[in-house]
């Protein structure tokens, strides 16, 4: 009889880690589909398809928990990013990015990146001292921060740029324009560099420099990428400044 009962006991926990295990993989199937999905929400934004982000998120489950912590701000990063971009709805957008700014042990990128878009959600609400706050703050983590993430530094130093220029800080706004030109550069990279180009002229101009060269890199840059947006900026400045 204790033979046995040792043995249902030994089948028991055989059962229980069997289950466990089966637990364990649905988890990471379940993850690994988040992190599909999460790539092609990148893939959007980074076309700034932001509305188009922000609905395909929506086939992700309601307060689903996640064991990864980088993924799960990731995931929150995104939510919040679209909502505010996408669907321009800055209360959600708040919600989303402030849980995706709060630090859990170790920093990532999309803590990183959260900060840096509280502060373009504030900027947007002409709240620019609660801005400066959280555009500072991305700026100081970010400078801390080892890993590369090139494309992840390029939107943080092209956002922080352009909401430096907005505060007159003009030399600030060059010497982040040029950081993520520099990363272009290294990286040997396309991305946003047609706007940082463009920045970066703007604001030497500003600063009463010499941007002739400047603006022919920003213009042929700019026009060979289709940027009707800049492009129009960027010859309204030329004819200004001759």
């Amino acid at each position: 009889r204790q033979t046995d009962r040792q043995t249902d006991r030994q089948r028991q926990r055989d059962r229980d880690r069997h289950r466990e295990t089966e637990t364990q993989k649905d988890r990471d199937r379940e993850e690994k589909k988040i992190e599909n999905l999460l790539n092609k929400v990148e893939d959007l934004s980074l076309r700034l398809f932001h509305l188009e982000a922000y609905n395909l998120l929506q086939e992700v489950p309601e307060g689903l928990i996640l064991s990864n912590n980088e993924l799960t701000t990731k995931l929150l990063y995104y939510k919040g990013i679209t909502c505010l971009l996408g669907k321009k709805d800055k209360a959600e957008a708040l919600f989303y990015l402030y849980r995706g700014a709060e630090i859990d042990r170790k920093v990532n990128i999309y803590n990183i990146l959260s900060l840096n878009a509280l502060g373009t959600l504030y900027e947007l609400e002409k709240d620019m001292r609660k801005a400066q706050v959280y555009y500072e703050k991305s700026l100081q983590e970010l400078e801390q921060f080892k890993l590369e993430c090139s494309l992840e530094r390029c939107r943080i130093y092209y956002n922080s740029a352009k909401f430096y220029s907005e505060m007159k800080d003009y030399q600030k706004s060059v010497i982040l324009s040029e950081k993520g030109i520099q990363i272009c550069r290294d990286k040997h990279s396309i991305y946003l560099l047609d706007y940082l180009l463009y920045e970066k002229a703007f604001n030497k101009q500003m600063l009463g420099e010499d941007t002739a060269d400047d603006y022919r890199q920003a213009y042929y840059f700019t026009q060979f990428f289709g940027n009707t947006e800049v492009l129009q900026y960027i010859e309204k400045d030329m004819k200004a400044f001759n």
